[in-house]
């Protein structure tokens, strides 16, 4: 099934989680003055921005940041892109380690379209979703998946 047979509702959702991703990697974090730093999670004590709001989620070794931690609306958002996995074994891989840091699985990592998979996690209040698609950077046939881990309080 090619791109153009994919049903629609799975386009819509896995076209959303890319959109939502790409947004908030895209707006960062700022106020009007343009002093506030990027990348975090709010602070509870001094309302600044904490750029290691993604620091204890157990990321695979392998995985590079191919962006900085953005923040919108009290969401954390970053990506990153992993040689020689397929989506399904990216999202395999955080469902046991994730498991390990003590995150409950909320939502079953299930496939959306015929090439992403979506996954959710909760722990102490927060939410995590990440999806994962496949990328290639015209490495030929090089198995290569893009990731995106948001994080929200619940």
């Amino acid at each position: 099934m090619n791109d153009r047979t994919r049903p629609k509702y799975a386009l819509r959702r896995s076209g959303l989680a890319l959109a939502a991703a790409l947004s908030l990697t895209a707006i960062g974090c700022g106020d009007d003055d343009g002093t506030a730093a990027t990348g975090a999670q709010p602070d509870a004590v001094s309302g600044e921005f904490q750029s290691d709001a993604l620091a204890d989620i157990p990321i695979p070794g392998a995985a590079q940041a191919i962006n900085a931690p953005s923040e919108n609306d009290g969401a954390v958002a970053q990506s990153y892109e992993i040689p020689g996995r397929t989506p399904a074994q990216v999202l395999d891989e955080f469902t046991t380690d994730l498991a390990g840091a003590g995150w409950t699985l909320a939502v079953e990592p299930e496939q959306v379209g015929t090439t992403g998979v979506n996954g959710e996690w909760t722990k102490d209040g927060e939410v995590l979703e990440i999806s994962a698609t496949p990328f290639n950077a015209n490495d030929g046939d090089a198995v290569v998946t893009q990731f995106s881990l948001v994080l929200r309080s619940g």
